[in-house]
């Protein structure tokens, strides 16, 4: 028997906790299409990494009982990849994640499909050829809409943005996850757990399972506040969430008597551009730790009272 990982993902709409009117306008647009059996507007989701664009997508096919196929927009690199999607194995759904990537050459033959649900490419021989494509639906996922050209921003008429979650709704999520995992967690190392978590599931559900991995190695699999606020301990976590590497980035930053630029921090904590801008640096922001300029970064007060105060410093200090 194959081992299995833990399953957080919700199986149903109902499921799917926080955002609640994003999830009541998205279930009324589920029943429009059940009731008149039509086919889903192209939908675009958005929102930060980890909040759920993917999941909620996916709910959205499970929920409509339809075929659907999840990639990336990166995957899409050639004419052909495109050919292949609409012509081989094609599903009622197709589930784009990060789709301002989509090349601006393939973008054309993209909004073909999506306006008329016809696909027209080059054949081996080199002639134009028109095949008719059965109604679907794109879902397409993005952390800046920003970043989409105008004719493919336009082809979406259903748009939903997911917010931050609250630390309550992170703590359901992971009381929902551990009972559906059947794991023993009482609700004040859940939300100790949530506080950490900068209002993001992904980074709540990754810290659960580390607690859980520590639970099962020194109190047979049972979480309590304890063994949360030890295995934090372990990982480096401070009360706030925060690494040993955001530490040393508001570290670094309240030293100089100016702003500071992105790569001046990058070089002194060493680490790369596209990490500071993509993973240490947006939750520093989300909490007002940290604050950008046109000149460049300056930490906050509340950054630097949390500076002073965090943990983790007197670990920075030893290394």
């Amino acid at each position: 028997m194959k081992p299995s990982q833990l399953n957080f993902q919700p199986n149903t709409l109902s499921e799917y906790i926080g955002n609640e009117k994003v999830k009541q306008r998205i279930s009324i647009a589920i029943n429009a299409c059940k009731t008149k059996n039509i086919t889903m507007n192209h939908t675009l989701i958005t929102g930060d990494r980890g909040t759920g664009k993917t999941t909620l997508g996916k709910l959205i096919a499970k929920e409509l009982n339809t075929s659907y196929k999840v990639l990336s927009a990166d995957s899409i690199i050639k004419l052909s990849d495109l050919t292949n999607l609409f012509l081989l194995n094609f599903p009622q759904i197709i589930i784009i994640d990060e789709i301002h990537n989509l090349k601006a050459n393939l973008s054309d033959s993209m909004h073909q499909a999506m306006d008329t649900f016809e696909y027209s490419y080059i054949d081996e021989e080199g002639q134009l050829q028109t095949e008719e494509l059965h109604p679907f639906c794109v879902i397409g996922m993005t952390t800046d809409p920003g970043l989409l050209t105008a004719p493919m921003y336009s082809r979406f008429s259903k748009k939903y943005h997911l917010l931050q979650y609250t630390v309550l709704n992170l703590q359901r999520i992971i009381m929902q996850a551990s009972k559906s995992n059947e794991i023993d967690i009482n609700s004040e190392a859940a939300f100790s757990i949530s506080l950490r978590s900068f209002g993001i599931p992904r980074i709540a559900l990754s810290h659960f399972s580390n607690v859980y991995e520590y639970a099962l190695k020194f109190n047979n699999g049972v979480i309590n506040n304890m063994m949360a606020l030890k295995c934090f301990d372990l990982h480096d976590i401070d009360d706030k969430g925060l690494d040993i590497v955001q530490i040393q980035i508001l570290k670094t930053v309240s030293s100089s008597k100016k702003p500071m630029g992105a790569e001046n921090i990058c070089q002194s904590v060493k680490i790369g551009l596209e990490g500071l801008l993509k993973i240490y640096e947006p939750p520093l922001i989300s909490i007002g730790f940290l604050r950008r300029t046109s000149v460049g970064r300056e930490i906050t007060r509340e950054g630097l009272k949390h500076l002073n105060n965090s943990k983790l410093l007197g670990v920075f200090k030893k290394r």
